[in-house]
């Protein structure tokens, strides 16, 4: 799957989510010239007006199989979730 490809699919499933305000590209991908590459990661913030649904990573495998996907609870508070898909994206 490219990058582009990727990026699409976030947007079309967080699209679906009836409780999501907002999807927001953060970090590297986000900024023009930045010198993000094949290998930057993604930075996605999700903002929803149901958070315990997206406390536990399972949601995570709506968008594409995983490899492993971890969630954890911030010094802030916030649940960071970070995911490894099938191909390595």
């Amino acid at each position: 799957m490219t990058a582009k490809d990727f990026e699409a699919r976030v947007i079309a499933w967080a699209r679906q989510q009836p409780h999501i305000d907002a999807l927001v590209l953060g970090g590297s991908r986000a900024l023009p010239g930045s010198g993000a590459d094949d290998w930057s990661d993604w930075d996605f913030h999700l903002f929803t007006s149901d958070p315990l649904r997206y406390q536990h990573p399972d949601w995570v495998k709506e968008i594409a199989p995983c490899w492993c996907v971890h969630a954890e609870r911030t010094p802030r508070g916030v649940v960071k979730v970070s995911a490894v898909f099938e191909d390595g994206t």
